[in-house]
């Protein structure tokens, strides 16, 4: 009698990394991490984009990660992140304009 088995995917993670800007600035780059690989693999094996919330105003915005549900042996979960956007220091100079 041969002896049968099922080998099931193995479930990772991708979660989007926070990231953050000064208001004005141009956008860094939006990368994820990975977590539970097995057997060597390395993480180009997954393919996923990362995108944020659209918005410029201060404040926080949603990152998300996307792409296929199975990938090869792996079964991936995609976790958020959050953009964050802050206020512009102000150089202790002010301007004052009108008429008196």
């Amino acid at each position: 009698m041969v002896a049968k088995f099922t080998i099931n995917s193995k479930a990772i993670t991708v979660t989007a990394n926070d990231a953050n800007k000064i208001y004005g600035d141009v956008d860094p780059e939006l990368t994820a991490s990975i977590e539970g690989l097995v057997n060597g693999d390395a993480e180009n094996l997954l393919t996923y984009t990362v995108t944020r919330e659209v918005g410029e105003n201060v404040g926080t915005y949603e990152i998300t990660v996307s792409g296929d549900e199975a990938q090869g042996n792996y079964t991936v979960i995609y976790n958020p992140g959050i953009f964050t956007i802050n206020a512009k220091a102000n150089n202790g100079k002010a301007s004052v304009s009108g008429t008196g």
